[in-house]
């Protein structure tokens, strides 16, 4: 299943203020998701209606409004 992802301003504002060892994380996690979305080791899951969240390490969750195949990150 291919999805198109549109991070918005406050995903890149969180983003940023993220470790850098963190940002490497979510960058492979996105690659992931891109690749497969529901692969196990990524846990995404809808957590409400059309609200995801997606598994970036050990402690850190990046949260998605779906519409449709369009997945806008809200937050990380």
């Amino acid at each position: 299943m291919a999805m198109i992802s549109l991070p918005t301003r406050r995903f890149w504002k969180c983003y940023q203020n993220l470790p850098e060892r963190i940002r490497r994380l979510a960058d492979e996690s996105y690659k992931l998701w891109k690749e497969n979305p529901f692969h196990p080791s990524l846990e995404f899951e809808e957590i409400r209606p059309d609200i995801w969240r997606i598994k970036i390490g050990c402690r850190y969750r990046a949260i998605a409004k779906r519409y449709d195949a369009i997945s806008d990150l809200c937050q990380i």
